[in-house]
């Protein structure tokens, strides 16, 4: 193997006294509980004289050298010391943000809906979210939208979360637009180029009651069925409901998701529903009339940003979530863009235990024939078939 890959102690020496260092997740999983208070503890001892500035080192060592199991504990930090601290207190009181992931990962779909925009900077807080707002920015200057505000800051918050998402591992099983979230989602279930769909925002964003005759509305093309599952507010998106110019409304939504989105098909089987939007979830409906069908399942849904902190943290904190739920993460992706190398630090703490049959008494030794030259021993007779006579 390549040895620039391979864990190595950390050379003190070959660090900078101090690397300012974004927020990271740190993870560690095992089979049983046991073993992972003994791993958390194992690593707050090892990093008592790791260097304050080798963060990064030991996030990449946690989240890509080590396998995944089902009993998980995950952190978000800034720096080492607090690392230490929260792996401390769960190795002593398992206080911290663990969790049993299921035996299969869970179903993902994405919810693309009204969405607030945060007033905090957001493009900074991954590479691939930079770089599909920028494509976003650029897109909408060319159709002649010099600021990013409303819809066209709300579709281009939309998509490029949705690329993080994708770039990070997190892969939907359907996508869910509903209200303005409609033409975001179906750009990113492949049913829109994105071309197409930043000319409809900007023709909404100008003409909101007559968009089809601004010059940004995109000419009539071929459109392409998605790729991935697509849902709207009014049930699935086929080829032929995406032909149609009035589908794309922009109509404005805001509030509780309906329960009838429960039975849709491939919705019905998600059991995550991650917002692609900067508040809180919009709730399923709790006020919808009874339905004469069967009870479904309702699924968890969480937030890519809160719009209360620092973006990174959010989305960070929201990846662990979806980590310790079982859910796939492409973590060598994520710490592509701050490359670190890999320490030697504690690995799994197998549990050694003896699986020996044990009996209750040692069985009494086999008493040979009266003058046997082989005190002891049997050996074949003629008139014994198991022990070697002829049949």
């Amino acid at each position: 193997p390549d040895e620039s890959t391979l864990p190595r102690p950390l050379d003190p020496s070959t660090l900078p006294p101090e690397v300012p260092a974004p927020p990271l997740p740190v993870v560690l999983s095992t089979a049983d509980p046991t073993a992972l208070r003994q791993l958390a503890a194992r690593w707050a001892a090892a990093l008592a004289t790791t260097p304050a500035a080798a963060l990064a080192s030991v996030a990449r060592t946690a989240n890509e050298g080590r396998a995944r199991h089902r009993h998980r504990v995950a952190f978000v930090v800034d720096e080492l010391a607090a690392l230490r601290r929260g792996l401390d207190a769960f190795a002593r009181t398992t206080a911290g943000d663990a969790r049993v992931a299921p035996p299969s990962p869970p179903r993902v779909a994405f919810v693309l809906r009204d969405t607030l925009v945060p007033a905090a900077p957001i493009a900074t807080a991954a590479p691939e979210f930079h770089a599909a707002w920028e494509r976003c920015t650029a897109g909408f200057t060319r159709l002649g939208l010099s600021s990013l505000d409303g819809p066209p800051a709300r579709f281009a918050l939309q998509y490029a979360l949705g690329c993080l998402w994708r770039a990070w591992g997190v892969v939907p099983a359907a996508l869910l637009g509903v209200g303005a979230g409609e033409v975001a989602a179906a750009c990113l279930a492949g049913a829109l180029q994105l071309e197409d769909a930043l000319g409809i925002v900007a023709a909404h964003t100008r003409h909101p009651d007559a968009p089809h005759r601004d010059p940004a509305w995109p000419a009539p093309r071929p459109l392409a069925a998605p790729e991935l599952p697509l849902v709207a507010g009014d049930g699935p998106v086929t080829l032929d409901r995406l032909q149609d110019p009035t589908r794309w409304g922009l109509r404005r939504t805001r509030g509780a998701l309906s329960d009838d989105l429960l039975r849709v098909p491939p919705l019905d089987r998600c059991e995550l529903w991650l917002e692609l939007g900067a508040d809180r979830p919009g709730p399923l409906d709790p006020h919808a009339p009874a339905q004469p069908e069967e009870p479904v399942a309702r699924p968890e849904i969480l937030p890519s940003l809160r719009g209360e902190g620092p973006p990174r943290a959010e989305l960070l904190h929201t990846l662990t979530a979806l980590y310790l739920r079982g859910v796939e993460i492409d973590f060598a992706a994520l710490h592509r863009a701050h490359p670190a190398p890999r320490l030697d630090l504690p690995t799994y703490p197998f549990q050694r235990r003896r699986f020996w049959h044990e009996t209750a008494g040692r069985a009494a030794p086999l008493a040979p024939p009266t003058g046997h030259p082989r005190p002891g021993i049997v050996e074949p007779t003629p008139d014994h078939p198991r022990l070697g006579a002829e049949p």
